[in-house]
């Protein structure tokens, strides 16, 4: 209840100041599949969307569906690769997603299914393909891109440093893990790849409290959302979300 009061008199107060244009924090869908939050409205059905880190295909699965989207997916997991299903519109490839192009020590983790990045026993360590996701944009030639859905446990840095600034151009929206619940020292590099977003034209969402872990980035170039929409943004989903989250944890178990 709360939630619609709030955004009620954020409507009355962008008409008392004139604010008559489209009001896309109310209008503007968010969905939060698997951890991953993304604004449906952006994706096109005749697009494209690269799942990184495939996992067990539930991601590529749940997209192609929902958005009737072509799904480029890649699981670096040997074992999780060989059980992958076959779904029409998706493309999964057996290789990991990092900075640039090579042949890389795979770590399979207790609490996760593997990394290029973080090592627990290098005796537990297999070789495995690595696309640079800049490169890799850099030959696709789909005039844009959907959604990129990046959970590569700690590679993500890489990656998304890799990508140039006419790359991002064409990627409409982003849907990140970062893993800074694993290494907290990763948070100010986190910030500066934020920031060279920010400044690339991408509205950078939090949807966490504590962490990086689940970042939503919307191409200005595709969506325009004012100061004040980002702001009821904000509240809508990240605030009382929380609160609900909050609820349920503490009076409903």
């Amino acid at each position: 209840m709360l939630v619609f009061i709030l955004i009620r008199a954020a409507v009355k107060i962008r008409f008392l100041f004139g604010y008559k244009n489209y009001i896309v924090s109310i209008m503007l869908k968010f969905i939060n599949y698997r951890e991953h939050t993304i604004a449906a409205e952006l994706i096109e059905p005749s697009g494209v969307v690269l799942d990184c880190g495939s996992h067990r295909g539930e991601y590529a699965k749940w997209v192609s569906e929902q958005f009737g989207v072509s799904v480029i997916g890649f699981e670096a997991n040997g074992e999780l690769y060989g059980n992958l299903p076959v779904l029409e519109r998706v493309d999964f490839r057996f290789c990991a997603i990092g900075g640039e192009n090579g042949i890389t020590d795979f770590s399979k983790l207790e609490d996760v299914d593997g990394s290029i990045v973080y090592y627990e026993n290098m005796e537990n360590c297999s070789r495995v393909k690595v696309v640079g996701l800049g490169d890799f944009l850099k030959h696709q030639t789909s005039s844009a891109i959907e959604l990129i859905k990046i959970d590569i446990e700690g590679a993500e840095l890489d990656a998304i440093e890799s990508i140039d600034d006419e790359c991002l151009k064409r990627i409409k929206q982003m849907t990140v893990e970062f893993h800074d619940f694993i290494n907290p020292d990763d948070v100010p590099r986190i910030k500066r790849i934020l920031s060279r977003l920010k400044a690339s034209g991408f509205y950078v969402f939090k949807m966490t409290f504590f962490t990086y872990g689940d970042i939503v980035l919307l191409n200005s170039k595709y969506i325009r959302i004012n100061l004040f929409d980002q702001l009821v943004i904000q509240i809508r989903y990240v605030v009382m979300r929380g609160i609900i989250r909050f609820i349920k944890r503490k009076f409903l178990r």
